[in-house]
């Protein structure tokens, strides 16, 4: 166990690739962090608000954050990604009550797009929507760091666009149900408009 006594900042120098170091001060920014020392890169942070910073990130600005990157450096791997979602969390549960034909319209104004992302984002090749135009959409959709106040902070939670996918595939049925009912009475009334003829 290392004693620092009565300094408030402390670290360890792994023989001069690595450090591991602590900041207990009043106002000091990360509470922990290891430090590449060879790549002059946070490996790990931790601030005082308990957010884990990974990759670079060097304040984080949510719970876990990694690089804006487009290859492995800024992606996260796992067999799944749950979202909290039971109702004992919620309040004011209420169906999506939309007008199918506005939310039908506002969909079909979002614009799939394939980008290259630039190169200190790891310039590869990507498709998906801009958050910039969401937001005129769905604002609900799109999220912005609080720790990056400007338009480069906008995220975009793609989880939650399937509810809406999911919504309008609900109301297709339903118009497409109705169409084969108005489609089989119309036949039905063919047949006996021919019956009569005969």
């Amino acid at each position: 166990m290392l004693d620092i006594g009565s300094t408030l900042k402390a670290a360890i120098n792994f023989t001069g690739k690595v450090a591991i170091g602590v900041d207990l001060s009043a106002g000091g920014g990360n509470d922990f962090w290891l430090w590449s020392i060879a790549n002059a890169v946070a490996w790990m942070t931790i601030n005082n608000s308990g957010y884990v910073g990974l990759g670079g990130i060097g304040n984080a600005g949510y719970r876990l954050d990694v690089p804006n990157v487009g290859n492995a450096s800024g992606q996260i791997r796992a067999n799944a990604h749950v979202t909290y979602s039971s109702r004992i969390w919620k309040d004011r549960i209420r169906d999506l009550d939309a007008d199918a034909s506005e939310l039908r319209a506002k969909v079909m104004r979002l614009r799939p797009r394939r980008w290259r992302w630039k190169e200190e984002h790891g310039g590869t090749d990507d498709l998906g929507l801009i958050a910039e135009e969401v937001i005129e959409e769905f604002p609900e959709l799109v999220t912005q760091s609080d720790a990056d106040p400007t338009p480069s902070g906008y995220g975009l939670d793609y989880g939650r666009s399937s509810v809406l996918a999911l919504y309008l595939s609900q109301q297709q049925e339903r118009d497409l149900t109705q169409l084969r009912e108005t489609v089989a009475t119309l036949q039905a009334e063919l047949e006996h408009l021919k019956r009569g003829k005969l």
